[in-house]
């Protein structure tokens, strides 16, 4: 492998909930390739993408200060348990939900590499800090090149870095713009499966709030604050009473979708790739063999029958529930130009 190829930077994008935490698993089995999995996730994309100087200092603060959807969850979990939050009652909370500690975005990026160096995430985000804090002055998407970059020299990584972000169709075009060497892999999954998806998994219901219906100033103060009542704070209540519907996680599905294919519309083959889900679970030696390839990957058998293995033939197979009729055409009608951009009506 070239010193070229180890540069490229590796992206896989999607809505969220389409399969690439599946993919990021696949691709972690490739030797010397580090998976950095949710490092856009924790972090203010608004005001971290416009090109202004900050220096080591000031990046690694934004990472350790921005408030993320799972501390906003977390911090609230006895009061949204109380009031009966659909996407929390009788399901599996994972301990990060639950637990007390408080969790910095940038620990939260660096979870996955801390696994690969066999350290506590801690302990990584605290040798992370006092590197970038070591850093000059650069834009935002620079200082990220850098921590990746040594990232994956910490780690051994010699074939560099690969990230991937639940959410990133919304942000596909600030990648593009300020990464314009990189290679991007969009993987999508059938909307109607993700849109229900999305509805049943609290972290992905509050974002889907918070795009579609911003937080006003009063309402984000009380969101900054320690939660006290439950009949007002406004996380609660966005994850109760006015939790978003089916129909609106499929209207934001199908939005992410058209923003990611206008951010996509200028790269050629050689740095955008578009694969199902639906495909990947079906037959995975052969879609991962063309993923190898389009990121200018290790080709050797051994590791990728390795990664084919973990997926679930079956998986994409699983059946929409009962909907009634009203709400499975609303829903149907909210993702339709999302399918249909997609080539899936």
């Amino acid at each position: 492998m070239s010193g070229a190829d180890q540069a490229i930077p590796r992206f896989v994008i999607g809505t969220g909930r389409c399969g690439s935490t599946l993919l990021s698993k696949m691709l972690a089995k490739c030797p010397g390739l580090l998976m950095l999995d949710e490092f856009f996730a924790g972090i203010d994309r608004d005001s971290s993408f416009t090109g202004t100087q900050l220096s080591g200092k000031q990046f690694a603060h934004q990472l350790l200060h921005d408030r993320t959807t799972i501390e906003l969850i977390r911090t609230r979990y006895p009061l949204l348990m109380q009031a009966g939050a659909p996407t929390l009652v009788n399901r599996t909370v994972p301990p990060f939900l639950s637990g007390n500690q408080s969790i910095p975005a940038l620990c939260v990026a660096l979870a996955g590499a801390a696994q690969k160096m066999g350290l506590n995430p801690f302990l990584l985000t605290g040798r992370a800090t006092r590197f970038l804090e070591t850093l000059s002055e650069q834009p935002f998407a620079a200082h990220c090149r850098t921590l990746f970059d040594w990232l994956a020299q910490q780690s051994g990584s010699v074939r560099g870095w690969c990230e991937r972000s639940g959410a990133s169709l919304e942000f596909l075009g600030d990648l593009v713009e300020s990464f314009p060497q990189g290679r991007f892999l969009h993987l999508h999954r059938d909307g109607l499966h993700t849109a229900l998806s999305m509805h049943a998994h609290p972290i992905f219901a509050l974002q889907i709030s918070l795009r579609l219906k911003p937080m006003l100033a009063e309402e984000a103060q009380l969101a900054a604050s320690p939660p006290v009542d439950i009949s007002v704070d406004p996380i609660v209540r966005r994850l109760t009473a006015e939790a978003p519907t089916v129909e609106d996680c499929g209207r934001y599905w199908s939005s992410a979708v058209m923003s990611g294919a206008h951010a996509a519309a200028g790269l050629g083959k050689d740095r955008y790739m578009d694969i199902r889900y639906e495909d990947l679970v079906a037959d995975p030696l052969r879609y991962l063999e063309s993923i190898a390839d389009f990121f200018a990957l290790d080709s050797r058998q051994a590791w990728l029958r390795e990664a084919a293995a973990l997926a679930d033939s079956g998986a994409s197979a699983k059946r929409l529930p009962s909907l009634s009729p009203h709400a499975l055409a609303a829903l149907q009608a909210a993702c339709l130009p999302g399918q249909q951009l997609l080539g899936r009506a």
